[in-house]
């Protein structure tokens, strides 16, 4: 059982309609009965009716429902308390993460902290990946989310999520064949960054070479290179390429019908490491933020705004 399927269950209750709570929750009403099915296969018991009107709960659902509504109750007061506690913390951080994270947990990690360290000045900053690195491994930046492994394997690193990539384009532009294969990519126009910026997983899917010290990216003439998420994005709303992406990084180009996603086969997964330069003296300021991002790309997948997979230990909040 998750805090999570509490909250889809009271949101359910309190407004009557799987389909309105999906709605008010911002995800898809599939998924919100799919929860709350695993809710009641572990409770043992059936929680709602199923109505054509709506639902309403049965009698184990409002014993449910009182209960569940308690421990929300408690968790505020619990976070409300780690606020309180954490006040007190100050100093300025600073994260550097490629763009692809930014799109996803750069804002959500803002106003988490502004509400839990108030006191902390937390700057991030949206890089390529030999920015990043430089910055990190220079100490100018206190901690990196990295999406290259060899670039994570020269720093202090930890994974902390996997996410699938998937080829982006325009809706008139969509490959036939879905999933498409990777040995098909290379007869599409892409959008990629410069062959320095691009990680050994991509340069595998998109159809690398063997070379002195690994793999080598040939970048055809009909490619574009733009070491800009901008650029990239504009190529393909314009039609003009496809290009790699994880779903949470476009998801409300995707939610518009802006553009669409097509998997590749085999699958383009990648791992997204938490790094900070090798025998860092981080300070209880940067230590608390490294945590509360944990928590929140947590956060971020367990509500489904992230279609990734939480390689960490579960994270709570400094001090809960």
């Amino acid at each position: 059982m998750e805090l999570r399927q509490l909250r889809y269950f009271v949101k359910i209750a309190d407004m009557g309609s799987m389909s309105r709570a999906a709605l008010a929750l911002h995800i898809s009403q599939p998924s919100l009965s799919q929860q709350i099915s695993q809710l009641e296969d572990e409770m043992g018991k059936p929680l709602l009716i199923r109505l054509p009107t709506g639902v309403r709960m049965t009698v184990e659902g409002e014993v449910f429902y009182r209960q569940a509504l308690q421990i929300l109750r408690q968790v505020d007061e619990v976070r409300a308390a780690v606020t309180a506690a954490n006040e007190h913390l100050t100093g300025r951080v600073t994260i550097a993460m490629a763009h692809t994270q930014t799109a996803q947990y750069a804002l959500p990690l803002i106003l988490e902290a502004r509400k839990t360290y108030p006191q902390i000045d937390l700057e991030v900053f949206d890089n390529t990946s030999s920015d990043l690195l430089h910055g990190v491994a220079s100490g100018r930046r206190d901690l990196g989310l990295l999406i290259n492994e060899d670039d994570a394997a020269l720093l202090d690193s930890e994974p902390v999520l996997e996410e699938e990539i998937l080829l982006i384009s325009h809706p008139s532009q969509v490959p036939a064949s879905s999933p498409v294969l990777r040995s098909e990519l290379a007869t599409l126009t892409l959008a990629v960054p410069a062959p320095e910026q691009v990680s050994r997983a991509q340069i595998e899917a998109i159809g690398g070479v063997p070379a002195e010290g690994g793999l080598k990216l040939e970048i055809p003439k009909n490619w574009i290179v733009a070491n800009s998420a901008a650029i990239v994005r504009q190529a393909v709303l314009r039609g003009v390429a496809h290009a790699f992406q994880p779903w949470g990084a476009v998801r409300d180009e995707l939610t518009q019908g802006l553009i669409c996603a097509t998997p590749i086969l085999p699958r383009f997964v990648r791992t997204v490491y938490l790094s900070s330069a090798r025998g860092a003296n981080a300070s209880e300021a940067t230590r608390a933020i490294r945590q509360l991002l944990m928590a929140v790309v947590q956060e971020q997948i367990d509500k489904g705004f992230s279609r990734a997979r939480y390689l960490s230990r579960p994270c709570t909040p400094p001090g809960t």
